[in-house]
C-alpha cells in the first residue's frame, strides 16, 4: 500500500519499489554511488567497486499462449504489473552485466547471452555479483540430465506457498533456501582481495 512520509517541509506518498524499474534497485544503487547530482562520487572499476545483489527468490514462469493471446482487457489488467517487474529486473540484470565484469553473469536470453564479451564503458566500471534462488526442484531436461540447481527438502505445496511474498510464516523456509543455494552458488573466488576490509590493529 502506499506510504505517506513527511520529507522537510512537504509530504510525499511512496509505493513499493517492486512495482517499478527499481525492483532490482541494484542499477539504482550503482547510480547512486557514482552519478555526480549525488553526494557520494565513488570511483568506478572492477577493483574499484564491487555491487553484490541477492535476490528474493524466482521460478519459471510458462505461459499457455493460446490463452494469453485470448485475454480479454480485464485479464491483462491483471497480468500486466507481474510482467512489468519481470521485465523491469532483467533490464536491470543486462545493463549491470553491460557494464561490468561479473563471474555470476547468467544468460539474459538466446540472442544476447550473458554479455560476457560486451562492456559498455570499454573497461568495467564495477564488479558485480547477483545471487538467486529457485524456487522450484531441478527439472529433466530433454537429454536426461538435470538442472544445475539444488533441490529443495519441501514438498510441491510448500514450494508454491515460498513464491508468495506476503507469507511472513515462510521466513525460516526462505532462510533454508538462502542457505542451501549460498552453499551452491557463492564462492570465495567471487570476492578478490582489493575489497578485503582493512582492518585497524588494536
Amino acid at each position: 500500500m502506499p506510504q505517506k512520509i513527511n520529507i522537510g517541509n512537504r509530504e510525499a506518498t511512496f509505493i513499493d519499489g517492486g512495482v517499478s524499474m527499481a525492483n532490482n534497485p541494484a542499477l539504482q544503487l550503482f547510480l547512486l554511488a557514482t552519478l555526480k547530482g549525488f553526494p557520494f562520487h565513488w570511483e568506478t572499476g572492477a577493483d574499484k567497486l564491487m555491487l553484490v545483489s541477492i535476490g528474493t527468490g524466482t521460478y519459471t514462469k510458462l505461459v499457455d499462449a493460446t490463452k494469453i493471446a485470448d485475454n480479454n482487457m480485464l485479464e491483462w489488467a491483471g497480468t500486466v504489473p507481474e510482467m512489468l517487474m519481470d521485465d523491469s529486473t532483467y533490464q536491470n540484470q543486462l545493463l549491470l552485466q553491460y557494464l561490468s565484469q561479473s563471474p555470476t553473469a547468467i544468460e539474459i536470453d538466446s540472442e544476447v547471452g550473458d554479455l560476457h564479451d560486451d562492456v559498455l564503458t570499454g573497461k568495467p566500471a564495477l564488479r558485480y555479483l547477483r545471487y538467486q534462488a529457485y524456487l522450484e526442484q531441478p527439472k529433466t531436461l530433454p537429454d536426461g540430465t538435470q538442472e544445475d540447481k539444488p533441490h529443495l527438502p519441501f514438498d510441491n505445496k510448500t514450494i508454491l506457498k515460498l513464491r508468495e511474498m506476503d507469507k511472513a510464516e515462510m521466513v525460516e523456509h526462505l532462510l533454508q533456501v538462502g542457505r542451501i543455494y549460498a552453499q551452491k552458488t557463492v564462492e570465495a573466488g567471487h570476492f578478490p582481495v582489493a575489497f578485503d576490509l582493512q582492518r585497524t590493529p588494536v
